[in-house]
């Protein structure tokens, strides 16, 4: 459960589901992406970690013999289908992560980059008033939502 102090939420921490070997081969086939094991590989390493990577990073530890091409088409092909998104942590880098069922967001800490992870965003709120405020647009399929800040550490050092 959610608490809300002063208004504002407070991180929970978030609890994924693995995918499971029949899993990624509905998630392909969801998707129309043929399946290799480059592919299968990639998917499984995303599946087991549960930060945004960049493409170079998700290369270095995923301590196989495929290139940072190789990687960097794959990644680029599941952001297009849908399967990976790209996350903005205002770095000059992409860095990406499964999508996942649940509404997953993040928490930045501006000074030292720690990121933390919470659920929920009131998005369906936001959503409605954005598609009244701006009557070019017909629906939301997606959306992303990042919030930037001191962590505790960080912010009992600037005091």
């Amino acid at each position: 459960m959610t608490r809300y102090t002063r208004g504002v939420q407070r991180m929970k921490t978030c609890t994924h589901t693995h995918l499971r070997s029949g899993d990624i081969e509905r998630l392909f086939k969801r998707h129309s992406i043929t399946q290799t094991q480059n592919r299968k590989d990639i998917l499984a390493f995303l599946d087991g970690v549960h930060v945004p990577l960049s493409i170079q990073d998700i290369q270095k530890r995923m301590r196989s013999a495929m290139d940072v091409v190789t990687v960097y088409r794959n990644i680029e092909l599941f952001a297009k289908k849908g399967v990976v998104r790209r996350i903005d942590y205002k770095k000059d880098e992409k860095l990406y992560e499964l999508v996942r069922d649940d509404d997953h967001h993040h928490i930045v800490c501006t000074r030292c980059k720690k990121v933390g992870d919470f659920d929920g965003c009131l998005s369906e709120a936001m959503i409605r008033s954005a598609l009244k405020q701006n009557k070019d647009f017909a629906r939301v399929d997606t959306h992303s939502f990042e919030l930037f800040g001191l962590c505790k550490k960080c912010y009992t050092k600037h005091i």
